[in-house]
This record gives structure tokens, C-alpha cells and sequence, in this order.
């Protein structure tokens, strides 16, 4: 027989725990909470049409059979495969987004999923997701049909930049870590962090 259940302990943990749950989605300024709701009804539209839920805990075999194929992007997991393919819906019909603005809802998301206790970054590559966004933007701005002063002001995420962080076999190693780092610091200061930057880069 399962032991009686406290009222006054079940809401001490009902009080604490939705306070807590408050202060993470606090988190992000009041500014971009609109731009974040409107991530995360995107996200509600895209799940329904990759057969899953908003918790990615839905895991069709259909992905089984796809990374089966000879041409399959084979190591990726569930949830990247989700993320991935929430980006590049997002390009398509009927409401195309620049990938900057992509790239802001995928945010939107991964906070959507913080505030119900999910964080899927282990299981997400920053690598894979950057890289992608990269070729995103690059695609945008070959594209004779957007228009000029879109691709003049596209703005670029701090992840993309991320990627373009000097390896160990730069020739000028010094002077590129030092252009790189004022490049970081530059687009630091003219956005916001609550928009921007990873969380775990944001202290």
C-alpha cells in the first residue's frame, strides 16, 4: 500500500519547483520573449510534420530506416536530426525566415526545453549545428532572389563565429587569435546576450 501523501510537503515541492521553473524562463529578457513564442510555435508545427512531439520523446522507425541508407547523415541521434530539421523547415513554405532569424527560434526551443527540465545538449553536436548554420547563411546570400539589402544586413550568430575560431595550424597564429577575439568582442557588445549567445557562454 503506498504511503499516504502529505498536502503540506506536495506543496513545498509544488512552490519551489514552479518558482524555479519561473526564474529559468526569466532568464531571457522580456524583449525577446515574443520572438521566443513565436520560435516555439514553429517548433509545435514542425514536430506534427517529422513525427514527433515537442519533446522529441516520439523516435519514428522511419529514422532507423533513413540512417540505414548508403548516403544517410549516419551518427547523427534523434534530437539533432530534429534540430537540423527544424532549421532547414524553417527555409521552406509557407513562411521562409532568414537563417539569422532560424537560427533565433532554435534558441527559442532549446529554452522552450530548459524551462520543462530537458536539456538535449549532449546529445546535440554545436559543431554539426553551426556548421549547418554557416551554409545556411552562405545559400542565403548566393540567392539572387533575396533582396540585396537583406543580404547586405543578414546578421550573423555567435555560434557561426564560433566555428571560425583559429586552429593550431594557423601560419599567423597570434594575429588571428587577435582579429578573432575582436570580432568576439565587437558582436558581444551590439547584441543582446539573451538572444545571442549559448547560455553556457553568457557569464
Amino acid at each position: 500500500m503506498a504511503p499516504a501523501t502529505s498536502i503540506a510537503l506536495l506543496d513545498t515541492i509544488r512552490k519551489f519547483c514552479n518558482k524555479g521553473k519561473q526564474s529559468v524562463a526569466n532568464s531571457i529578457q522580456k524583449s525577446s520573449q515574443r520572438t521566443y513564442s513565436s520560435g516555439v510555435r514553429r517548433w509545435f508545427q514542425f514536430v506534427k510534420e517529422f513525427g514527433t512531439d515537442p519533446f522529441m520523446r516520439t523516435v519514428p522507425r522511419e529514422f532507423f530506416q533513413y540512417k540505414q541508407e548508403a548516403d544517410s547523415f549516419h551518427h547523427t541521434s534523434w534530437q539533432e536530426a530534429c534540430f537540423m530539421g527544424f532549421l532547414e523547415w524553417l527555409q521552406g513554405p509557407p513562411k521562409p525566415i532568414a537563417p539569422s532569424s532560424a537560427s533565433n527560434y532554435l534558441y527559442a526551443v532549446k529554452h522552450h526545453l530548459v524551462c520543462h527540465g530537458l536539456d538535449v545538449s549532449s546529445r546535440v553536436s554545436s559543431v554539426v549545428l553551426s556548421k549547418q548554420k554557416k551554409g545556411q547563411v552562405n545559400t542565403f546570400l548566393e540567392d539572387e532572389h533575396n533582396l540585396e539589402s537583406n543580404r547586405r544586413t543578414l546578421p550573423l550568430s555567435v555560434d557561426i563565429l564560433m566555428g571560425e575560431v583559429p586552429g593550431p595550424h594557423s601560419k599567423s597564429p597570434v594575429q588571428d587569435r587577435t582579429v578573432y577575439t575582436a570580432v568576439m568582442l565587437g558582436f558581444t557588445m551590439l547584441t543582446r546576450v539573451s538572444n545571442y549567445l549559448p547560455i553556457a557562454s553568457a557569464t
